[in-house]
């Protein structure tokens, strides 16, 4: 498990320095141009489109796949098939290089897979020579190591993402849920502890090699600095807690509903004229086109949103609410349209942006303390609909090092955002309604991604 932890986290390291650097010879972080709309620059269009070629060429004609199993579902099932993981990884890679509104977790999750799958066998050898006959009988059984292996390297691959190696082992522990960690075969105790190994063993290696984890503006805001009014902040986090599931989650919902209904006219359609590989290939490219001019008019909108997050928190005032606002709804808008139209990625860094705009936009119009706006504004959208409430909390206080004054209303806002938005249930109706629709005409589905649990 340490040998994997350290392996994960070289490969981790390459896999989010090649994509975040080619990302970055296109994309701006020049906050006068973010600022106002249409700061990015025409031939990003350019851009979306030749990633979507890219993308649908790979998928249609040299890995041959359609859809493909998301980072939750892998954490669900630690079912592993190499080739499988391998394609999600070299997609997700081109998609992200491209600006695709997906974040990295599901290249991540298709390299950490790929790595405990194929480190079975050199494991179970190594075990051996070392136990003799004994660990062929026990210790070493392969159905036994398997998927402890496939979640340590998942949780690896994470620990190099999230700012603790904590955060990462709750981060999967909570998207697997309970009952599929105890469905396994896991022991609580004793498995959590080589998991927290795993990613301990991971994050100190990315660390001394890159400073930070892939989610790095821990030193923007210094919460311990700042002047602590514990009722008066609990106050406005009861109030982001309530606006959120109106503001954000149904809108959220409403785009998902619409671009997954305009995805399956249009897969129908195009099926019918070009058969599935043109289908393939057409609609990524058609999906590239849209993210990319939205981008141009939007330049805070392209990629998985960490390429501008340190802008918005650092320089957020210099931006007009407005843009701020309307940002915040176009990242939903372009995270459906690379999630359903063919791109490889994941769901988690993209609505901490869409939150963090639509926050900043709160911040800017109400004088609220930017520690506490920030922290709260980061984290809420993530924590309504996903089953990560925990996770988020331990992400806050890490980024944002927060008095333990604060971490109360922290933790009682996630409480009721999260109570109100699955307590009553709105989003699986929008969700449920959307899918329902597209069952009625769908074929084979060309997304996959990570649409939300």
């Amino acid at each position: 498990i340490i040998l994997l932890g350290a392996l994960t986290a070289l490969c981790s390291l390459a896999y989010n320095n090649i994509f975040y650097v080619v990302s970055a010879k296109w994309m701006t972080d020049d906050a006068e141009k973010l600022a106002v709309f249409l700061g990015g620059e025409p031939y990003w269009i350019a851009v979306g489109a030749g990633t979507g070629i890219v993308v649908g060429v790979l998928k249609a004609y040299v890995f041959k796949f359609d859809q493909y199993k998301g980072f939750i579902e892998l954490l669900q099932d630690l079912d592993v098939d190499v080739k499988d993981s391998f394609s999600m990884a070299v997609v997700g890679l081109v998609s992200l290089m491209g600006g695709a509104s997906l974040g990295p977790e599901s290249g991540l999750a298709g390299v950490g897979g790929l790595l405990g799958k194929i480190s079975v066998k050199p494991m179970n050898a190594l075990c051996q020579r070392a136990l003799g006959s004994a660990a062929e009988a026990d210790v070493c059984a392969e159905t036994k190591r398997r998927k402890l292996l496939v979640l340590s390297a998942c949780v690896s691959a994470f620990a190099t993402m999230l700012p603790t190696p904590a955060s990462s082992v709750m981060f999967c522990l909570e998207l697997m849920g309970a009952a599929a960690f105890v469905t396994q075969g896991f022991l609580w105790t004793g498995s959590v502890v080589q998991l927290g190994l795993a990613g301990t063993v991971s994050n100190l290696v990315y660390t001394s090699l890159a400073s930070y984890t892939y989610i790095n503006v821990e030193a923007t805001f210094p919460g311990y600095n700042h002047q602590s009014m514990k009722w008066k902040n609990i106050g406005v986090a009861v109030l982001f807690a309530l606006c959120t599931p109106f503001c954000l989650v149904i809108p959220y919902f409403v785009f998902a509903g619409i671009t997954k209904f305009s995805k399956v006219k249009l897969q129908a359609f195009l099926e019918s004229k070009f058969g599935d590989k043109g289908r393939i290939v057409f609609m990524a490219t058609l999906g590239g086109v849209i993210y990319g001019l939205i981008g141009y008019i939007l330049p805070l909108t392209p990629g998985d949103g960490s390429y501008q997050m340190a802008i918005v928190i650092e320089r957020g005032s210099e931006i007009e609410s407005s843009v701020l606002v309307v940002s915040a709804y176009a990242k939903m808008l372009t995270y459906w349209v690379s999630a359903e139209y063919g791109f490889v990625g994941g769901i988690f860094h993209p609505i901490l942006m869409i939150s963090l705009l639509f926050g900043r936009m709160v911040i800017n119009e109400t004088a609220l303390n930017e520690t506490i706006g920030t922290a709260l504004s980061f984290i809420l959208l993530a924590a309504a609909f996903t089953p990560l409430p925990f996770s988020m909390f331990m992400l806050d206080l890490a980024l944002f090092n927060l008095k333990a004054s604060d971490q109360v209303s922290i933790f009682l806002a996630i409480v009721i955002t999260h109570l109100m938005t699955t307590g009553v249930g709105f989003p699986q109706v929008f969700l449920s309604y959307a899918m329902s629709r597209g069952k009625k005409t769908e074929g084979n589905g060309s997304g996959g991604g990570e649409p939300g649990p």
